[in-house]
């Protein structure tokens, strides 16, 4: 098994050079908002299953946009994990980590959320609504992971 940096020094464009600040800021740009694409297309495949026919295009805009601004800790948080570990993309199993850690992050995140925000009522009648937002993070970082995280040269000798 080769390690992050001897993937790197094969690397003749980024030797010894992990792109720690592009890893964060474009986790931190697009995962709240790749999330928020996925709640959308979640929402519009329910509402067509249950016979709802509507497409509103301010309302899909606005998911995204507070989508967007709520994803910005946790898509901060998940790409700093990935650049404080050098985090590449070299099997299929990575996606599985960088899926969990996303999801376990923004599992976090919004139990963080409802028990300063809500009530002791209202915890337990939102801990499905959690574990859906979760595993929304935790496509969102597997999506981010496949845009923005790097991958092995292909010149790279396994």
């Amino acid at each position: 098994m080769t390690s992050n940096q001897e993937v790197f020094k094969n690397n003749e464009q980024n030797a010894n050079h992990y792109p720690s600040v592009k890893v964060i800021v474009s986790f931190v740009l697009f995962g709240g908002a790749i999330g928020s694409i996925v709640l959308s297309v979640y929402i519009l495949i329910t509402n067509i299953i249950d016979g709802v026919y509507w497409l509103d295009i301010e309302f899909f805009l606005l998911i995204v946009l507070v989508g967007s601004f709520v994803g910005l800790i946790p898509s901060f948080l998940v790409g700093s994990y990935c650049a404080i570990r050098d985090f590449i993309i070299k099997k299929w199993v990575d996606y599985i980590h960088l899926y969990f850690v996303g999801k376990i992050i923004s599992i976090i995140y919004f139990l963080l959320y409802i028990f300063i925000y809500l009530s002791s009522d209202e915890v337990f009648k939102m801990m499905f609504d959690t574990l859906f937002f979760g595993t929304i993070g935790g496509i969102s970082s597997m999506i981010c992971g496949k845009l923005f995280l790097p991958k092995l040269p292909k010149n790279f000798n396994k």
